[in-house]
């Protein structure tokens, strides 16, 4: 008996997908979800340049307890390139083509958490509010009871 061993090359091909600030991945997929993550990011970033530094839910005028799930910001909003930035960050609440009645505005965006989903990640619900229909809100809400109400800005 005679053995005879062969030595054989075999070429392998092997696909990396590689995300503009030159990370690679393995699958398309995971590429894909990173790039996006980090536009997002990015697009954050830009959005907390608006974010005003106040707190004002955790005043608590009615003896309640504020839920501790949710989060409170609130966003000034100059222009129209202002609130395009802002709807860029909320896409499901936002639209790009709706203007605001006025410029300035502040918007009041309050994040409710509700649970750690393991396939979809944190479940978050987002409600917006301007500051500009709070006051009309307000002033109306004094009137149905016969009050005069006005609202104005402190310097």
């Amino acid at each position: 008996m005679k053995v005879k061993e062969t030595k054989k090359v075999v070429e392998t091909v092997v696909t990396t997908y590689v995300a503009e600030d030159g990370t690679e991945f393995n699958t398309m997929q995971d590429c894909e979800k990173y790039e996006s993550d980090k536009h997002r990011e990015k697009l954050i970033k830009e959005a907390e340049k608006l974010r005003m530094d106040i707190d004002v839910c955790s005043l608590d005028t009615q003896g309640s307890e504020i839920n501790d799930n949710n989060i409170f910001a609130w966003y000034e909003i100059k222009s129209k390139e202002d609130y395009l930035t802002l709807a860029r960050v909320f896409p499901n609440e936002l639209r790009e083509d709706y203007e605001l009645p006025s410029y300035p505005d502040i918007m009041c965006v309050e994040t409710a958490y509700y649970r750690e989903d393991a396939e979809y990640g944190l479940y978050e619900d987002h409600y917006i509010s301007y500051l500009s229909a709070m006051k009309n809100d307000c002033v109306q809400f004094w009137e149905k009871f016969g009050y005069e109400c006005t609202l104005t800005k402190k310097n």
